[in-house]
């Protein structure tokens, strides 16, 4: 049964960019966003005040909500003709080549984005061949290479993982590498990291291919726990099976045990490249999805989370055979269920709730790539609301590979979704970066509530590129939970609602896209909306949090305390 609990709205003049204006406080209007009165059992605390004296403060709220200042568009109709900036592309973002001494197909692919200095700014994280790479923002949309602040690592580093591990409130860097032993990294809040890896109690000296780290908590006891999904070499494909998957479980001081003996057997075997945790029952006890590359020999698995009792569901529609790569998650049919967008090699696949179970719906809503145009290998998927009009598109990266395919030139491309159908518009929005793509992730690296992209390529330097503003109405919500070691809320699902729609996205860290991994936020598009009805916090306690009338074009902090 959900616990109701009371919080209070705080107003906040947020550090914003220098067109944003300064917010409007509750004294100056009257739509200011209230707490919803949930449970009607309880009555209020100040209803009978009979021996309390008269100036009595009532007690401090439990859960809080601060609404940064409003953003405003300054040029709202520039969007119509230019969604998407030209690709930005640093000066220290080195090409990515190959490692010729390894011929892997995905080292040096992947990128990553958090705030690591606590500046309000996301910062640029990339494991290439040589070393992870940190590039901090020092100023709007100008990255500083601070490397030197990492902890030296060997070659071939494959992705990076932003997580509060220790529950200080900042981002530390699990690093996943290539045959390598993987790393965490330990942040003292301004952007230098040290090495916590024998501290952690995390035995990382194995030589697997580490393609994707998750984090979530798993048995629901307020700590983060760590999924990690292996590849394998695959110049072992038809001879030996992949490396296997490994589960750490938090001990709840920061320290880890190997708990891979949970995981079934049949997961093992496949050549994983994403595995990320995902709650489609809607039962708060995480579950995980796995994305593997030849189905033909492992299939895409769905590992249910019975209370802490791990098992295969393929029932769900989900055991698809395919050569996976990327994975992306949201709601796309309002039914309150998470669907999957998996890109991969020759065909990809988006599989759609309906009644408990998963169906191909790539036809119907036609998420299909222009063979026509060579878009033959489909690498992350990346789900997002990329023009904030309620509806999430898909971010897809195409790129080959090299010796097993004629067509080098592969075009990406941004699916929009208009509620029913994709239509491609990458060419119109200029995404067709014709490189050689492995992660592309979504973010909002310049603070004005539109998304970003961010594109990883193995031959050519990193990009950015920059969204064009607009009128509609956006929410970028993040948490500060103090009451557990989860800090940053992961696994939390935040619920909009306005009129008889409804929106949710919920906090992941890492096991998204492939090779890459956002920052623990959920973006929100609500289309031409200026007050959302209510925003409930659903936490993984079982607390349930309710506010309404919040206005949207805003950052909004949810924090818990003790």
């Amino acid at each position: 049964m959900p616990r109701w609990r009371r919080a209070a709205l705080v107003w906040l003049v947020a550090c914003q960019p220098a067109a944003v204006p300064d917010p409007v406080r509750p004294d100056d209007t009257d739509d200011a966003p209230v707490m919803a009165d949930t449970d009607d059992t309880d009555p209020p605390a100040d209803t009978d005040d009979t021996d309390a004296p008269a100036d009595t403060d009532p007690p401090p709220p439990d859960v809080t909500v601060t609404l940064g200042a409003e953003v405003v568009c300054a040029d709202p109709a520039a969007r119509a003709f230019a969604p998407l900036s030209d690709p930005i592309q640093g000066g220290d973002w080195a090409s990515q080549p190959f490692d010729p001494d390894r011929q892997n197909r995905f080292t040096g692919g992947g990128i990553s984005a958090a705030d690591l200095d606590g500046d309000g700014r996301l910062d640029l994280i990339r494991p290439d061949v040589e070393r992870v790479r940190l590039y901090l923002q020092r100023a709007p949309l100008e990255f500083t290479d601070a490397s030197d602040g990492l902890p030296d690592t060997e070659r071939a580093n494959n992705v990076v993982t932003p997580v509060d591990v220790d529950a200080d409130g900042d981002l530390d860097l699990f690093v996943g590498r290539q045959a390598a032993a993987n790393r965490l990294w330990i942040n003292d809040g301004h952007g230098l990291f040290t090495d916590g890896t024998a501290a952690s109690g995390l035995d990382l000296t194995a030589d697997a291919h580490t393609t994707s780290a998750a984090f979530a908590d798993m048995d629901l006891d307020g700590d983060l726990d760590l999924f990690v999904a292996n590849y394998g070499d695959f110049r072992d494909v038809g001879r030996r099976p992949g490396d296997p998957k490994v589960l750490w479980r938090n001990r709840g001081d920061g320290t880890f045990e190997d708990a891979s003996g949970l995981l079934p057997a049949e997961v093992h075997p496949g050549f994983s490249f994403v595995g990320g945790w995902w709650d489609p029952d809607r039962d708060r006890w995480p579950d995980v999805l796995l994305v593997n590359d030849f189905g033909q020999d492992a299939p895409n698995r769905l590992i249910r989370n019975a209370q802490g009792a791990l098992a295969l569901d393929p029932a769900a529609g989900l055991d698809v055979a395919m050569q996976g790569m990327g994975l992306g998650v949201g709601d796309l049919n309002g039914d309150g269920v998470d669907d999957v967008a998996m890109a991969g090699w020759g065909a990809h696949r988006l599989m759609v709730s309906s009644g408990g179970v998963w169906f191909d719906a790539r036809g119907t809503m036609l998420f299909k790539s222009d063979v026509a145009r060579h878009q033959l290998i489909g690498w992350s998927s990346e789900m997002a609301d990329l023009d904030n009009d309620g509806d999430l598109d898909v971010a897809q990266g195409y790129g080959f590979v090299r010796g097993e395919d004629a067509f080098p030139l592969q075009p990406d491309e941004i699916y929009r979704n208009d509620g029913a159908l994709f239509t491609p518009v990458g060419a119109a929005w200029g995404f067709e970066n014709e490189g050689n793509t492995r992660g592309v992730l979504a973010v909002d690296l310049n603070g004005d509530g539109w998304l970003d992209l961010l594109r990883a390529d193995m031959i050519g330097p990193a990009t950015a590129q920059i969204a064009t503003c607009g009128e509609d109405g956006w929410l970028e919500v993040s948490v500060d939970d103090a009451r557990t070691l989860n800090r940053r809320g992961v696994g939390v699902e935040i619920r909009a609602t306005a009129g008889a729609q409804t929106w949710s996205r919920t906090i992941v860290a890492g096991g998204r896209s492939v090779l890459s991994a956002g920052p623990p936020v959920a973006h929100l598009g609500f289309g031409m909306v200026d007050v959302i009805d209510t925003l409930t916090v659903l936490w993984p306690d079982g607390e349930v949090t309710v506010f309404e009338d919040v206005p949207t074009r805003r950052a909004v902090v949810v924090a818990r305390v003790r």
